[in-house]
């Protein structure tokens, strides 16, 4: 077993990795991303994904899961009012889960107590993910409704039947 002065902290091991986490998921979401995905230009998906593993590792490198969940929150509201569905911000978090832990799986094989306390913090950053996830949903679902509502309202007030 290793001592932990000689393995990597998670943040070190996350910017190590930084390349093929990016490379893994956005093969993941244009394989089974769901049509939102796997229509969007590749060069697109790539810098919205560089930009979602950048702010997980900058939560996790602060130990700051508001970091995440702002950024989760503001792009899904954004997401939402484009059409994308409450299933298919969550499939990003668990392919991203599932990507993320793999390499904890793989860096840590062999310290059981700093692979299981890593999977945890990916884990639990991941939850939060998902709450915030269903927040911004929520909330671009009620400005998507709100502006059809101001719609309707300007062409009733313009009717003079």
């Amino acid at each position: 077993m290793q001592t932990t002065d000689q393995v990597p902290s998670l943040p070190e091991v996350l910017a190590q990795n930084m390349d093929s986490i990016i490379q893994a998921l956005v093969d993941r979401l244009k394989e089974s991303g769901g049509p939102a995905y796997t229509s969007l230009p590749l060069e697109m998906l790539g810098t919205r994904v560089q930009r979602l593993v950048d702010v997980f590792w900058q939560s996790i490198a602060q130990n700051d899961s508001a970091i995440l969940t702002n950024y989760i929150s503001s792009v899904t509201r954004e997401r939402s009012s484009q059409g994308y569905s409450i299933r298919q911000v969550q499939r990003v978090a668990i392919i991203l889960r599932d990507v993320l832990l793999k390499v904890v799986d793989t860096v840590y094989a062999d310290d059981p107590a700093l692979r299981l306390k890593n999977s945890r913090r990916i884990e639990e950053l991941i939850l939060s993910g998902f709450g915030a996830g269903a927040f911004g949903v929520e909330n671009g679902r009620e400005a998507i409704i709100s502006r059809q509502n101001q719609a309707l309202r300007r062409t009733s007030d313009k009717d003079p039947g």
